[in-house]
Order: structure tokens, then sequence, then C-alpha cells
């Protein structure tokens, strides 16, 4: 599963835990922009009207990991059930 993957997992699976978003809202924000940025951007927004501090928190930590560098830096590995880094995993 690639970091984008996980990403917008991690983005769905709290829009639904939270009680934010439904599955029609998610696969709207997913087809809602042609790039990563918006669709990030999207995912975030869901349920702002009612939640607006949780998705700002979401916002601010996703731009937060990835001007820390962490976003693009591991890839979840199936065989392992572990997240390793895109690079340099001993087999």
């Amino acid at each position: 599963m690639s970091h984008k993957a996980c990403t917008w997992f991690s983005l769905i699976a709290d829009s639904h835990h939270q009680g934010r978003g439904a599955k029609t809202q998610v696969k709207a924000a997913l087809a809602g922009s042609n790039t990563v940025k918006g669709k990030l951007n999207l995912l975030c927004k869901i349920g702002a009207d009612d939640y607006a501090e949780r998705c700002l928190a979401l916002k601010s930590a996703l731009t937060k990991a990835q001007s820390d560098g962490h976003l693009g830096k591991n890839v979840y590995d199936k065989a392992s059930g572990l997240f390793r880094p895109g690079t340099g995993w001993e087999e």
C-alpha cells in the first residue's frame, strides 16, 4: 500500500469513525480533484460544518507531517505487516 493510499485510508477511516461523513461524501472528495493535494484537501473538509475543529486539526497534522518530511517516506509492506522505508529495505 503506498503512502498516498495510507494517508487517504487514514482520513477516510477518521471521517467514518468520527461520524463526519458518509461513503458518498468520501467518493465525491476523491473524485473532486485530479491531484493528490486536492484530494487530501477535500477529504479534510468532510464534515467541516459540524466538525470544524477536527477538520482543521487533520489539515494541520498533514501539513506538519509533510513539512517534517514524514509523508512519502514509508510504504506498507504486506508480507511483514509493517511500514518500511520506501527505499533501502533489506529483504
